[in-house]
């Protein structure tokens, strides 16, 4: 799944704080592509805002600025290619502990050929509750 968030980045009436919209992004496995459209008093680009990079980096996606909505052909372009070129990469954590806590995640490659983009970790999965139920006795 993948969200297109276009926006100034500025915060004009937010129900929620950044960090529980932040949490919500990691735990829905989207990945957001940030795409500001901020300009300063001189009509320059300036580079999205420090929460719409993070929400993209955080869940793998990217965070990109345009100048105008002439160049949003070609970043939509961008985006669909590298949505064409994904591949899903997997691994067995060490710890088994399911306490839904945060787990950070980190990928390297050995060449500085490529280039890679992952999402900053996930959530363990939470243990099953165990309701037992009376025998009525």
């Amino acid at each position: 799944n993948v969200m297109v968030l276009l926006s100034d980045g500025d915060d004009t009436g937010s129900l929620l704080s950044f960090d529980d919209v932040l949490d919500d992004a990691r735990r829905s496995r989207v990945l957001i592509y940030a795409i500001s459209v901020r300009t300063d008093r001189k009509g320059s680009v300036v580079a999205p805002s420090w929460q719409m990079a993070q929400l993209a980096h955080a869940t793998g996606g990217r965070a990109v600025a345009v100048r105008d909505v002439i160049g949003l052909d070609q970043i939509y372009r961008d985006i669909a290619a590298e949505l064409f070129h994904l591949y899903r990469l997997g691994y067995v954590p060490t710890t088994r502990v399911h306490d839904g806590s945060w787990r950070p995640v980190s990928v390297r490659v050995a060449t500085r050929d490529l280039a890679i983009r992952t999402r900053s970790g996930y959530y363990a999965p939470r243990a099953p509750v165990n309701h037992r139920r009376g025998t009525g006795r």
